[in-house]
């Protein structure tokens, strides 16, 4: 027998076909019953011509109109809308015959991503360039920008695709098993031939599959991307001690501690100028900038460029102000008086005098909190659901596994 190539074309229920598959949207309560019997009202293939008639439909499906220029909208399940894709599978030779349902071994859908830079969608690039949402071995998923090992055409399930052959088998099965380690897993989701009295009804074999528009899976594949952090809101936030300008020294050459964090013991106290300084020291500390970590080293050694005086004796010692920062969160934010065994409470002297900030100064303090704080962002950052995004474009492709002719 001879084998022929088979399309796959987008079928529409007035008997129209197109390149892509065909996107329908329905309510929920049509879905299979009204849906299933409009497949099978589908008209005929024409001999010579595209019908263009619609009968009447007991659905209330709908073509979802798309394009690169202007992509359709899709509803999660919560709005009680289903959205189907459809397409039917003819053999390329004289009158386009319908392929023998029984050959369709399985089938199926899969989402990808239209990829973008710059934060613009790329919706001109080919099909092919759409990211797999894709699992390695070790279970975690994320889409994948052009996958190790992996073509767009590649079957998504590794097990299926073509194995490396050597000739021996032991050799062969020492390849597989190598190649099952790091062989990754392409998302799926179930497409159905339409039972075989639609089919026969329509004379045409008809392979339907939901698409999915809602998912528990979460990208651990690859780290979050957090939003740029917004430097003209940071700077709104910035305390007093690390703008640019002219301050009150808080409770200068005063001895301090822990206590004073409190606004409320401070104001009870009438050591309101306290609040200034106090209100910096949380923000650095919030910022991870006194933890003694290496990415808050860049602006300690810049806080360090400036000075505070502090009083020993009668004498003022000029002192690194990152490095005043940081003992002053050691003695007042990180003094645990319940945890201590010791009844000496730390105190802190305050300084005489500070130098005081430049804009350039500010300016750079504020660049190296933005990248502290975006790191910070970067780690603590939960995954992002697969379709967390809202800004994102996708892309459906069906996959057919035939059975040979004989």
């Amino acid at each position: 027998m001879v084998a022929h190539t088979i399309d796959v074309n987008g079928l529409q229920l007035s008997g129209a076909i197109q390149d892509r598959p065909v996107v329908l949207q329905m309510h929920a309560e049509d879905f299979p019953k009204a849906f299933l019997r409009d497949l099978g009202a589908v008209p005929q293939p024409a001999p010579t011509a595209q019908v263009t008639a619609t009968p009447t439909l007991l659905s209330s499906a709908q073509t979802v109109a798309s394009s690169d220029a202007t992509p359709g909208t899709l509803y999660q399940p919560v709005a009680r809308v289903f959205h189907v894709a459809v397409v039917q599978l003819t053999c390329e030779s004289v009158a386009s015959p319908r392929v023998d349902p029984t050959r369709v071994l399985s089938a199926g859908l899969v989402v990808r991503r239209v990829p973008r830079t710059g934060g613009v969608s790329e919706l001109g690039k080919p099909p092919e360039a759409a990211w797999p949402w894709m699992k390695n071995p070790k279970g975690q998923f994320g889409w994948m920008r052009n996958p190790p090992q992996w073509t767009p055409d590649d079957d998504p399930d590794p097990k299926q695709r073509p194995r490396l052959q050597s000739g021996q088998p032991a050799l062969d099965q020492l390849l597989a098993a190598q190649t099952s380690l790091t062989a990754l897993t392409e998302n799926t989701t179930p497409a159905f031939v339409a039972p075989p009295d639609v089919c026969a009804a329509a004379q045409r074999t008809i392979v339907y599959a939901l698409i999915p528009t809602a998912s528990s899976d979460a990208g651990t594949l690859q780290a979050p991307s957090p939003a740029p952090v917004d430097t003209d809101s940071l700077k709104k936030l910035l305390p007093t001690f690390l703008t640019a300008g002219s301050h009150v020294f808080s409770q200068a050459n005063q001895l301090v501690d822990y206590k004073l964090m409190s606004d409320e013991y401070a104001i009870a106290r009438a050591k309101t100028d306290f609040l200034s300084f106090s209100a910096t020291l949380r923000a650095l500390s919030a910022f991870g900038a006194l933890d003694g970590s290496a990415a808050a080293q860049p602006l300690i050694d810049r806080l360090n460029k400036l000075n505070v005086s502090i009083q020993d004796g009668t004498s003022q010692i000029s002192t690194p102000m990152g490095s005043f920062y940081q003992d002053a969160a050691t003695k007042l934010i990180d003094y645990n008086p319940n945890a201590s065994g010791s009844s000496q409470v730390p105190e802190l002297r305050m300084p005489g005098s500070w130098d005081l900030l430049t804009s350039t100064d500010e300016a750079d303090i504020l660049g190296l909190l933005a990248t502290l704080l975006q790191g910070r962002a970067q780690t603590a950052a939960p995954p992002e659901g697969r379709y967390q995004d809202a800004s994102r474009y996708y892309r459906v492709r069906m996959y057919f596994r035939i059975k040979a002719e004989t």
